[in-house]
């Protein structure tokens, strides 16, 4: 009899304490906020605990992001270009392993496995995809307002409706070589599906038939892209033996040199200088230059009266062929001419006035010599 009353009591308390333990995993998960089916397929939501569901299958396989480049790869010094990139997810569904097992009269269980398979398949698709494109270099910036995009979801085997567009810049003075740039890449994906079995309705959500857990994934992806060869010139020496005033003209020399990778057919240079500076003749065939190889030019620069006494440049462009015979334009090359202030010139009518003031000096100094010898 004592035991029994004992057995009786320890019945009675024990339903009391899950009841406790229900109303306070109720009040948790009420504070949390509500759970749905549709939230917890989207990965929105924090899963109700192991206690309240079952898990029937082990699921094999998750995403695996890789990429591929639309279009040329291949891009010119001081170029800016759209560089299109198509994210791609590879993942494979390897196949299921039962983790609980089901008896053969059990059609409820049965039934619930069957569509945790279903939920189990989506484990390679990836979620909140986030891309952001990175480079090494600065022979190579990224336009901050392209380097970062986000693609809600990536299922094998489907593309995204739009490519990544990412807007580059070639540096003038980048080498010609390949350059990698990265993507680092972040998403998650679903690592696990668990059945409720309806369990969730002890805690108020009768309509939450599975349970979803993710994954969290980075990664980086590596972009080669190339910058093409291509003839490239440079100033390398500007000679002038006199000084340019206000109302002259002098000589100069420049000397041009191609540090490209490839050959320069039928160069020509043209100039083009602002008033008040003008030279004698704009354009000068320079012919063929080799990497390397250097031409040295020479013509006059004329400087108008009015001219300050400061710096000035002369604008000058080489054009030519390159490999694949097309015309190309070289960058702008800078010639800087000093002009010297006007005072510091002593001008001709000037010389000519101090060279007769001279000359008259030395007539009245002979003409009181000469009297004084006569005397």
């Amino acid at each position: 009899m004592i035991l029994m009353k004992f057995w009786n009591y320890i019945s009675w308390a024990g339903k009391y304490i899950t009841l406790a333990a229900i109303i306070l995993i109720a009040v948790s998960v009420c504070a949390a906020g509500p759970f749905t089916a549709s939230a917890a397929d989207n990965g929105e939501l924090l899963a109700p605990g192991y206690g309240f569901s079952t898990n029937y299958y082990r699921g094999y396989g998750e995403p695996d992001i890789n990429f591929s480049i639309i279009g040329d790869p291949e891009f010119e010094r001081g170029e800016t270009a759209m560089l299109k990139i198509n994210l791609v997810n590879r993942g494979v569904l390897y196949g299921f392993k039962a983790d609980k097992k089901v008896g053969t009269n059990d059609n409820k269980a049965h039934e619930l496995s069957l569509r945790e398979l279903e939920y189990e398949a989506r484990r390679t698709t990836a979620i909140g995809l986030n891309a952001k494109l990175e480079s090494g270099t600065d022979y190579i910036e990224i336009d901050p307002g392209t380097s970062s995009h986000n693609i809600e979801k990536l299922v094998p085997g489907e593309l995204p409706e739009d490519p990544l567009e990412f807007r580059i810049r070639i540096s003038n003075n980048a080498p010609a070589g390949e350059y990698i740039l990265s993507i680092p890449i972040s998403y998650k994906y679903q690592n696990q599906a668990r059945m409720t079995n309806s369990q969730t309705a002890l805690i108020g959500l009768p309509d939450l038939d599975h349970t979803t857990h993710y994954r969290n994934v980075n990664k980086t992806l590596y972009v080669p892209i190339q910058i093409k060869e291509s003839p490239k010139f440079e100033i390398t020496q500007i000679e002038g033996s006199e000084k340019l005033y206000p109302g002259s003209s002098k000589t100069i020399s420049v000397t041009y040199k191609n540090i490209g990778e490839t050959t320069a057919e039928d160069a020509v240079l043209r100039t083009v200088s602002i008033i008040p500076l003008s030279t004698e003749r704009s354009t000068i065939y320079l012919g063929t230059m080799q990497p390397g190889e250097e031409r040295t030019v020479t013509f006059d620069v004329l400087a108008q009266s009015d001219a300050v006494g400061k710096g000035y440049n002369i604008n000058s462009e080489i054009r030519y062929l390159d490999t694949d015979n097309e015309l190309r334009f070289s960058d702008d090359l800078k010639i800087g001419i000093e002009v010297e202030p006007a005072g510091k010139r002593i001008s001709p009518g000037l010389l000519a006035l101090i060279g007769i003031i001279i000359l008259v000096i030395y007539l009245i100094f002979s003409v009181i010599k000469n009297i004084d010898h006569y005397k």
